[in-house]
């Protein structure tokens, strides 16, 4: 936890140091996939699995440091997912803030990246079994690992880019997000 908060501190501390020798603010929004993937286990011994699919977006924003290298942040919604089984209803929805050091490399117009960086989540976890003794919600906070990788395509001021980020969460056990996004250099 304490390496997740330092590697933070860094990218908060450096940015704005750097941000007067390069310039080179972006704004950016991109939809997608969310893949999540959870078994929980019920109170009465039943196991409630799903690996469901949800609409997914986010909104960011980033500043190049230098040719090589950007610090990203933005926040995201991951959809919300549900399974039933027996005539209970398990939903979960995870939605937080983020913030990346990115690594890219420009080839013409081509740019790939990869990025490492923390997931401030907060997650919302409900059983409803029509029952109120069995029945209830669990909201969960804390800050977790992020990492992806991705390409676009630079035109101008205006980029095209498509990502796949992983994020390291404990419920639901694997979340990872898959999109397409457009973004804006200011």
């Amino acid at each position: 936890m304490q390496r997740y908060f330092l590697l933070a501190l860094m990218i908060l501390i450096v940015s704005p140091v750097l941000a007067f020798s390069q310039g080179g603010f972006y704004v950016g929004g991109s939809v997608g996939t969310a893949f999540v993937d959870a078994k929980v286990s019920e109170t009465t011994g039943e196991d409630f699995s799903f690996n469901k699919n949800n609409f997914a977006w986010k909104l960011y924003g980033g500043l190049e440091l230098s040719d090589f290298l950007s610090a990203e942040g933005g926040f995201r919604n991951t959809g919300k997912a549900e399974n039933k089984i027996s005539g209970a209803t398990l939903t979960t929805e995870t939605k937080g803030w983020d913030v990346a050091a990115v690594g890219r490399m420009n080839l013409l117009m081509v740019q790939v990246f990869a990025k490492a960086g923390l997931f401030f989540q907060s997650t919302e976890n409900s059983l409803n079994t029509g029952d109120p003794a069995t029945s209830g919600s669990e909201d969960k906070t804390k800050s977790v690992f992020l990492w992806g990788f991705g390409a676009g395509l630079k035109l101008g001021t205006i980029g095209v880019r498509a990502e796949w980020e992983n994020i390291e969460v404990e419920s639901p056990a694997n979340l990872s997000m898959l999109s397409v996004g457009v973004t804006l250099g200011l």
